[in-house]
């Protein structure tokens, strides 16, 4: 059978007959919502960390993957965020909440996961691993900078225009 075959395959264990069964516990009430939340956790917390480095060990590591980092961050995160910034309502009088929220959701995208498996269908393992590079890179611009950004419209929001901005770092980490 051919490479193409075995990677729907695995795409079909790994995803959708997680997400069937998932949903027949959901539905039937087999699992509670904390088990649910347990396992949301373990999964974010180590296994999507565990493939994520077991994918690393395919790449040469040379200024390359350093250039397709710095190169990935921008097309995914601060150019869709450049170009909806002048579409954000920044009116005095309106919700700078909900304007906020639209620049923030246009510099945030699935890559790690939706991006990783539509690499992996496509070109396989090594494209996999190349995406987890730009995803770890989009992970720390998270926390570095769309988390606080957040804070801050959030601040505005419940403090009003002249409040200013103390972001809390404990509370932004370890969210």
């Amino acid at each position: 059978m051919s490479e193409t075959f075995y990677r729907l395959l695995f795409i079909f264990i790994d995803v959708i007959l997680p997400l069937t069964i998932g949903y027949y516990f959901h539905k039937y009430k087999i699992i509670s919502l904390n088990t649910c939340n347990f396992l949301l956790k373990l999964n974010i917390r180590f296994i999507m960390i565990i493939t994520g480095l077991g994918s690393f060990w395919l790449i040469k590591i040379d200024q390359n993957l350093f250039l397709l980092a710095f190169v990935g961050i921008i097309l995914i995160s601060a150019l869709p965020g450049l170009l909806a910034y002048p579409y954000v309502n920044w009116q005095p009088g309106k919700n700078i909440r909900n304007s906020g929220a639209y620049l923030l959701s246009s510099m945030l995208s699935n890559t790690g996961i939706l991006g990783g498996l539509c690499a992996y269908i496509a070109m396989g393992q090594l494209a996999y691993a190349y995406v987890q590079v730009i995803a770890m890179v989009q992970n720390i611009f998270t926390l570095s900078f769309c988390f606080p950004l957040a804070e801050y419209f959030h601040q505005k929001f419940t403090a009003g225009s002249k409040a200013k901005f103390q972001p809390h770092w404990r509370s932004i980490l370890i969210s």
